[in-house]
């Protein structure tokens, strides 16, 4: 993957979705993003509720979390903070994902609770570990897994979803080096945040989601990017 394709998707996906839809005014709530990452229990069940399952999964993620379900969620999320905290400013670019490391370890324990609820699948599990650390845990939906379940082995499992994770670093670090490449400073990800004007609204998006909206376009909805036109 190169920097023109990432650049694309995320053109195309902005004049979609705009810098003012669910998942921007999510993540450009730096308050409850924060307390929700570093000290969970600080923020009362009714705000996590009205924000994260309402206004967020329930929304933009395409999820239906009923409210006993939410509870569930709220509190696992509380109890796997301790784990979630080792993974420290690691991002999927730089974090090492070798068999027994403390990121596949802590990612393991975080998948394993939150399948455990009731309807939280391997997509579902992905929206919520992405809330929790989104410069680390790529998104993935059900047409994208079934694409390359048997490329990636991306079946549902704590190692079928690292599998997920080991390809999105894979694909970081080629658009990464092609930014360099070809010349531009900073990080692709700072760059697009600035020139589509989500970081003019707060939201500086990681690598990892504009990853996520390449893969959305050119796999759940087949969108040739970039078009076939384009030499």
């Amino acid at each position: 993957m190169n920097y023109k394709e990432i650049a694309w998707a995320a053109v195309i996906d902005f004049y979609i979705a705009g810098n003012n839809n669910k998942y921007v005014e999510l993540f450009r709530n730096k308050n409850l993003i924060n307390n929700l990452r570093q000290n969970p229990s600080s923020v009362p069940f009714k705000v996590f509720k009205d924000k994260i399952i309402s206004d967020f999964l329930n929304s933009w993620g395409r999820m239906y979390i009923q409210d006993d379900t939410a509870k569930e969620i709220y509190d696992a999320i509380i109890a796997l903070n301790p784990f979630t905290l080792q993974m420290g400013n690691d991002t999927l670019m730089t974090c090492n994902l070798s068999s027994g490391s403390t990121v596949c370890d802590v990612t393991g324990k975080i998948y394993d609770r939150l399948t455990g609820i009731w309807g939280i699948n391997m997509v579902g599990f992905s929206k919520i570990a992405h809330i929790l650390n989104d410069s680390q845990f790529p998104l993935i939906d059900n047409p994208i897994r079934k694409k390359y379940k048997k490329v990636y082995s991306i079946n549902d499992s704590p190692a079928g979803y690292i599998n997920w994770m080991i390809e999105m670093q894979k694909q970081a670090c080629a658009v990464i080096a092609d930014f360099q490449k070809q010349g531009f400073a900073g990080s692709p990800e700072i760059f697009l945040s600035q020139k589509l004007g989500y970081a003019s609204v707060g939201c500086n998006k990681s690598l990892v989601k504009f990853l996520d909206e390449y893969y959305w376009l050119t796999v759940t909805h087949g969108v040739p990017i970039p078009p076939k036109w384009i030499p």
